[in-house]
């Protein structure tokens, strides 16, 4: 390796040396921007001072797209790369055991990849007779193949002496790196192992290969190829899947997992459409059977401040719904954790209120739960025996309440069917037996069975009830004593409607 000759003097700064470095330094700035940077400069100033740059160098592939092949230690955490991959275009890596079992292998397809970082310094004899002193880097190539470049590279001077070689370097390794190393079909990567001295011979010492972490070269290829699409993708026009208009990348919201792109006005309307009806569980892609949901920092953007805030809170709720083990205090109705062994026993540490799951009232070790038909048989019961007036008020209330709960809990058992995805019950007001629950599971009215489509209907199930028993008939409306007083009045005599009036509590009477 040449090392470039004696060190700068003043003689150097009025050379035809420096000024041809200048002239090449300028030229390289204005062609490679900010794939440049430079380290130092030569001035007047510091005798002792040279010029260094780094280029990082895009290297064009054979193809459209770039196969990658990696071989890692079996003990090696792969979650952070498939996470990645799943955040390209190209899906996540195809992972499986090597047939000895001690490796992981791995593939993957990418559309492009990290640059080469090529480190360059002018010796004060360039370009008269030295080369510039350089070292080649990168994470997808190892010693041996960049030794061959930099050989490479070394004999491209020799064919063309006392010449600026900078940039002639940079354009052949960024259009002939692939072909020159026969890397059309894809590039093998390989952890790093210990060589003995032997081999350690053979490897160029500006060849400084940055593979040494595996694991972490892959990351930092999967990151420069995620952020390479997002840029390529912001360049272009494309057609929005929702609105159909043709407008710049810029202007789109592009969904990771599935890569169905939308404008930022449409997947606005979308979100707010979902947050304000607390559909959040179906905020999803809203492209055609694409299930990918709608990522928090989209959301993040689109909604405002109240909006989201809400949109955390459904999420958070509907998450714990989901979830067999989580409870609501009946007192403060706070989140509760049930306990892990079969009992119905829950503890709030809020109110620090102790109750059954069950029937949701206070623990009762070693009863069973008291079912409200049973707590009115018991009132019956009471209210034949001696009670104050007081008690007879109260037991009169609680008898009214059990009713109504019991009416209640009967009219839903007959009038809904519970939804076999989140348990949710369902009524039916009209159509067809074909029912989409808000959790998004899709199931058949008549036998709850989750279904895809209409064609289980024909074989056990009528699409279409002739005699729909399943739609609940009106209910008889129960009036209360007064009210009913009111309207048995007006009935045989509709002229003193003009007399009604509201009494002191809101409530109609005829006077």
């Amino acid at each position: 390796m040449a090392t470039g000759g004696a060190g700068p003097d003043t003689d150097f700064f009025g050379s035809e040396n420096y000024q041809d470095q200048n002239d090449e330094l300028t030229v390289l700035q204005s062609i490679f921007e900010d794939k440049m940077t430079i380290l130092s400069e030569a001035t007047p100033d510091d005798p002792e001072s040279i010029h260094a740059l780094q280029i990082r160098i895009p290297v064009n592939l054979a193809g459209d797209n770039v196969k990658i092949e990696a071989w890692l230690p079996i003990e090696t955490d792969m979650t952070h790369t498939e996470t990645l991959c799943s955040n390209t275009g190209n899906g996540r890596p195809n992972l499986c055991r090597s047939d000895s079992g001690r490796r992981w292998h791995s593939t993957f397809t990418l559309a492009q990849l990290t640059p080469l970082e090529m480190n360059v310094s002018f010796p004060v004899d360039y370009p008269g007779c030295a080369p510039p002193i350089f070292t080649l880097s990168c994470q997808w190539l190892d010693g041996t193949q960049l030794s061959a470049l930099c050989r490479q590279l070394d004999a491209m001077w020799g064919e063309m002496p006392q010449q600026p070689i900078v940039f002639t370097w940079v354009d052949w390794l960024q259009n002939e790196t692939i072909c020159f190393l026969g890397l059309e079909n894809g590039v093998v990567m390989t952890p790093h192992i210990e060589q003995d001295a032997d081999f350690l011979s053979t490897i160029d010492p500006r060849a400084l290969p940055m593979s040494c972490d595996l694991l972490q070269a892959i990351v930092t290829i999967l990151r420069y190829n995620m952020m390479y699409e997002m840029e390529k993708f912001q360049k272009e026009n494309h057609d929005c899947g929702i609105c159909f208009d043709n407008r710049p990348g810029r202007e789109f919201y592009r969904i990771n997992g599935c890569f169905h792109h939308f404008c930022h006005d449409c997947l606005a309307g979308y979100c707010h459409t979902h947050v304000s009806d607390g559909t959040v569980q179906l905020l999803t892609c809203p492209d055609i059977d694409c299930k990918n949901p709608i990522p928090p920092n989209i959301a993040r953007d689109v909604l405002d401040d109240k909006d989201f805030v809400r949109y955390e809170r459904l999420i958070l709720q509907k998450t714990l719904d989901t979830m067999e083990d989580v409870d609501y205090c009946p007192r403060c109705n706070m989140v509760v954790i049930k306990e892990l062994d079969s009992s119905k026993l829950a503890h709030c540490v809020a109110c620090f209120y102790s109750y059954c799951t069950g029937c949701r009232e206070p623990w009762h070790q070693g009863t069973k739960c008291i079912t409200a038909e049973e707590k009115l048989e018991e009132l019956e019961k009471l209210r034949t025996d001696e009670q104050n007036e007081d008690a007879k008020i109260i037991a009169e209330k609680l008898r009214k309440y059990l009713i109504h709960e019991k009416l209640t809990k009967r009219t839903i058992q007959d009038i809904s069917v519970p939804c076999p995805g989140c348990n949710v019950r369902i009524e039916k007001a009209m159509g067809c037996n074909y029912m989409t629950c808000k959790c998004g599971v899709h199931f058949c009215w008549l036998c709850q069975k989750q279904i895809r489509g209409y064609d289980h209907f024909g074989e056990s199930c009528d699409t279409f009830t002739i005699v729909d028993t399943a739609r609940p008939q009106p209910m008889v409306r129960e009036y209360p004593e007064g009210a009913q007083e009111v309207k048995n009045i007006l009935s045989l005599h509709p002229e003193r409607r003009k007399y009604l009036k509201n009494g002191p509590t809101d409530r109609k009477s005829v006077v």
